[in-house]
């Protein structure tokens, strides 16, 4: 068994609609926690991140014990992880054409790669709304946003990049 710092943790259906709905009112570290938690990260490595907002160990426990995450090995994660990304889908999109849910999860994880990938912690406020994001007209207005912090944070190359990116996969689902 993996110690505790080497557990990773799933969103679990109800973290899933507290990050939609907000209905537990979370405090800012225990919200910013939930966002990153993504079956991928370790504690440890979360907790690096979260750090200077002074996120402890106990916010995992917390969490969990109102059911909105669950510890995982590493390797159980990784198994599983498809199938948390699949149900993230469904409850974005409730109940519309698969379709429609795979357009939402597409662009959902293109945001949330390119904020990881070019605005690091910096990128949380826009984390956020991509979190709250359940339509692909939602994801077009957060496009130019997304687009301008990645040129204010790595330059007008990367933004244009991006921007290109982003327009490709947009411009598919017209």
């Amino acid at each position: 068994m993996s110690s505790a710092a080497d557990r990773v943790y799933v969103k679990t259906e109800a973290g899933l609609l507290e990050l939609q709905h907000r209905q537990l009112r979370l405090p800012p570290k225990q919200r910013a926690l939930l966002v990153l938690i993504d079956g991928r990260q370790s504690v440890t490595e979360l907790l690096a991140t979260l750090t200077t907002l002074g996120v402890e160990e106990k916010a995992f426990t917390e969490l969990s014990m109102l059911g909105l995450i669950e510890a995982m090995t590493p390797g159980e994660a990784a198994s599983i992880a498809p199938a948390v990304e699949a149900q993230a889908g469904t409850v974005v999109a409730a109940s519309g054409p698969a379709d429609a849910v795979a357009q939402v999860r597409s662009l959902h994880a293109l945001y949330s790669q390119a904020i990881k990938d070019n605005l690091g912690l910096r990128g949380f406020t826009m984390q956020l709304q991509v979190e709250r994001a359940g339509t692909v007209e939602d994801f077009r207005n957060l496009r130019q946003p997304l687009v301008d912090a990645v040129k204010k944070s790595k330059g007008e190359l990367s933004a244009e990049r991006l921007g290109l990116e982003i327009d490709k996969v947009l411009a598919t689902l017209a």
